[in-house]
């Protein structure tokens, strides 16, 4: 007897199971980047971005997906930097469902800026306020919330291609060791974001701007 779906006569139907596999794992992750969580990726293995990494990353004249600077599409990404120098890493390109993570390992105690940039600069931060969660550690919440910032443009047209962190030369920033920074494309070429913060101290220092 004939089974519609994936199984027909006790065979699979291979595309339609892809399909409904692909439609699955785009679910997961939105409902992973909603609720601040990585289980839908965290088997997948990220780039390793060290502070050498970062500094080659903002030398660079182009931004090619694959660089050590760059971040893996639909996996978690960490960077060790210590803000001994500007540095930049890059985002994959802005594909729907694309969802990825950037996790700080490094103690950016230096008044140097970290700068996230879209795939060659042509994919754009969708027209949003990008605020800040406090999830751990140290700091208060009205210390900590208030760091967040209005990306450019409009909703029709963002113009936003950088979000730029820079930490204070002190021990009481809101992006410290374990902090995470969430992107998601919900439409193709814009990135929505959510900040993790676990601050050091107070968390009353630091800032995220837009270019």
């Amino acid at each position: 007897m004939a089974e519609s779906g994936c199984l027909r006569d006790g065979k699979f139907n291979n595309l339609e199971c892809n399909q409904f596999i692909q439609l699955g794992s785009s679910i997961d992750r939105h409902t992973d980047f909603l609720h601040g969580t990585g289980d839908s990726i965290e088997d997948a293995t990220g780039a390793t971005i060290s502070q050498a990494n970062g500094a080659a990353g903002e030398a660079a004249a182009d931004f090619a997906s694959g660089a050590a600077y760059s971040l893996v599409a639909n996996a978690i990404s960490t960077y060790a930097g210590d803000a001994s120098a500007i540095a930049l890493v890059a985002l994959p390109p802005a594909i729907k469902n694309t969802f990825c993570i950037l996790q700080f390992t490094g103690d950016m105690d230096e008044a140097n800026a970290l700068r996230i940039e879209t795939y060659k600069a042509t994919d754009t931060y969708a027209h949003q306020h990008i605020g800040i969660i406090h999830t751990d550690n140290g700091g208060s919440d009205a210390a900590i919330t208030h760091h967040g910032v209005m990306t450019g443009g409009t909703k029709k047209v963002p113009l936003s291609t950088e979000l730029i962190y820079t930490p204070a030369a002190t021990a009481t920033n809101f992006l410290w060791t374990n902090s995470e920074i969430h992107f998601y494309c919900k439409r193709n070429n814009r990135w929505i974001v959510k900040v993790y913060s676990v601050a050091e101290g107070t968390g009353a220092t630091g800032a995220l701007t837009v270019a």
